[in-house]
């Protein structure tokens, strides 16, 4: 998958080799091997979207729609954004529309655990 000049792409984890002499139990290290997980698992929380807001030039409300969002792929759409927009509402409403496109952060149907809105008591229909 390609997203705006970065390319993020899901690997199965890796396994290393080290090379040595072989260790107490009398295993040779390029016997044994390592597993290295990728950076998925590295996801955008609200302190870290709030100083990423700060360094971004964008609200904490538009950054704060990345939350949950692997902090590689929050930096890649703002990186981009911020190359590419002078606006920094803009770059917000930017930011804010991919999250809502791909449904991710704040927008991901799993997620909404919240009650549809209300006025008065009853819901909103057709509006």
């Amino acid at each position: 998958m390609v997203t705006f000049g970065y390319q993020i792409k899901k690997r199965p984890p890796r396994e290393l080799s080290l090379p040595g002499g072989p260790d107490q139990k009398g295993y040779f290290m390029a016997e044994q091997s390592i597993t290295r997980k990728g950076t998925s698992h590295h996801r955008a929380d609200r302190r870290f979207l709030q100083l990423f807001a700060e360094d971004f030039g964008i609200r904490a409300f538009y950054a704060f729609a990345l939350e949950g969002v692997p902090k590689k792929q929050a930096l890649a759409v703002a990186a981009w954004a911020f190359e590419n927009i002078a606006d920094t509402e803009e770059r917000g409403e930017a930011v804010r529309a991919w999250a809502r496109k791909r449904k991710v952060g704040e927008f991901d149907p799993r997620n909404q655990d919240h009650e549809a809105p209300t006025y008065g008591g009853e819901e909103l229909k057709g509006v």
